[in-house]
């Protein structure tokens, strides 16, 4: 998976959060919430690969792909609204570092949404397992990470979901990764995924300050608006 936490730290910690921190995520075509409550959406180069949130113990990465798609009946503005040009979030690739120091790598497609393929790289060998909703859905990673495939009940028309969830926590992040899927103006079924992150408490004591499209506002003073898109 592209994109691997650095390892070395600065010596004094960024300033801690103010207390209207709750959690952010990216949806859809691709609407993004910041840690903060600021809002805007993200199209991105085709098929390239952004960092959601960055820290020395966590990288989470989606690729980004174009898509001319409808809107939902259900949106009132698909009776004058034929197609809209937009992108989503196709893949996700997940990297942790591990207090072993191994790398935890995480690949999770919304094409089979109840599986997810884990590779632990250790230093003179690879192990690869497979998380899977029927027959081993949970796993723990040297008693700090926390991952599992779970049933989700969120049904919804252009951002349908199937029924499963991507989850990992542990000290510093609560990350859940979802299966949608919206219609092209072909009438093909485009599968894409929506992202939640939520800071725990070892988030605001790292002493680096978290990047990425969303991890960068985990220290915003307040909430930063960006450009929406407009049809």
């Amino acid at each position: 998976p592209p994109g691997v936490p650095p390892s070395t730290l600065p010596s004094l910690p960024p300033s801690l959060p103010p207390s209207t921190v709750s959690s952010g995520g990216a949806s859809a075509d691709v609407h993004m919430d910041s840690l903060v409550g600021g809002k805007f959406d993200f199209k991105g180069a085709p098929k390239s690969i952004y960092a959601l949130l960055s820290t020395p113990l966590i990288a989470l990465n989606a690729r980004f792909e174009p898509a001319v798609f409808k809107l939902p009946r259900s949106d009132f503005r698909s009776t004058f609204i034929n197609k809209v040009h937009g992108s989503f979030m196709t893949e996700v690739f997940l990297t942790m570092r591990l207090p072993s120091t191994n790398l935890l790598n995480v690949h999770y497609t919304p094409s089979i949404p109840y599986t997810a393929n884990v590779l632990i790289e250790q230093e003179e060998e690879a192990k690869e397992l497979w998380l899977d909703f029927h027959s081993k859905p949970q796993a723990d990673f040297e008693n700090v990470v926390h991952m599992a495939i779970v049933k989700t009940s969120r049904i919804q028309e252009f951002r349908q979901e199937f029924g499963y969830a991507l989850k990992m926590i542990d000290s510093a992040w609560n990350i859940s990764i979802t299966a949608g899927s919206c219609k092209t103006i072909s009438d093909k079924l485009m599968p894409f995924v929506n992202v939640k992150i939520s800071p725990m408490p070892a988030a605001f004591s790292n002493p680096v300050a978290a990047h990425g499209l969303i991890g960068q506002s985990l220290h915003d003073p307040f909430a930063i608006q960006g450009k929406i898109d407009q049809y």
